[in-house]
């Protein structure tokens, strides 16, 4: 019994020195992305009588603009950008592509708070990765949305300047029959 009891100090022991090292750090961070809709032309729409798209929306089953922001958050795409921001791949670092992703995967939670303010969340073992961490995936994040809104402006652009051609083009014909 008392080999038993000082095995059981023993362990006791060296779990109450586990519990305290190696000490889990937490970085945060809280972002508001911008919506494109409450900027601009469409801000001045909803004003004028658009009030009712909010509630269809939530009728109708459409996607909220904070469900868009954590898929964006979530993406591999994102992911990626942080890993080669950091330069986690490579002799420093994790071997492969995936090791590195599946890493970032158990460290970073992103996720959303009432307001449609998305959260990161790193947890690490080391407090300066764990902020560095979380400054790469806000960046890779607001980068990522600026990207999509510039694509989608690029999109847009090519619709109006297109049926703009097309409205010339009706416009010369219909002088010439005038």
């Amino acid at each position: 019994p008392r080999t038993r009891r000082t095995g059981y100090a023993v362990i006791a022991l060296l779990l109450a020195l586990l519990c305290a090292f190696p000490r889990p750090y937490v970085a945060r961070a809280k972002m508001v992305p911008q919506d494109s809709n409450t900027v601009g032309l469409n801000s001045t729409m909803n004003a004028l009588g658009g009030q009712f798209q909010g509630f269809a929306a939530l009728l109708g089953g459409a996607r909220q603009p904070i469900d868009l922001y954590l898929a964006i958050g979530r993406s591999t795409e994102v992911t990626d950008d942080v890993i080669r921001r950091l330069k986690l791949v490579g002799p420093q670092g994790y071997t492969t592509l995936d090791k590195a992703r599946v890493a970032l995967d158990h460290k970073v939670d992103v996720h959303s708070l009432t307001g449609g303010i998305l959260e990161v969340e790193t947890r690490a073992h080391d407090a300066q990765q764990a902020r560095a961490i979380t400054a790469a995936y806000v960046s890779a994040i607001s980068g990522r949305i600026i990207q999509l809104d510039e694509d989608r402006i690029r999109r847009k652009q090519a619709v109006v300047m297109d049926r703009f051609k097309q409205a010339s083009a009706r416009v010369v014909e219909a002088e010439g029959a005038l």
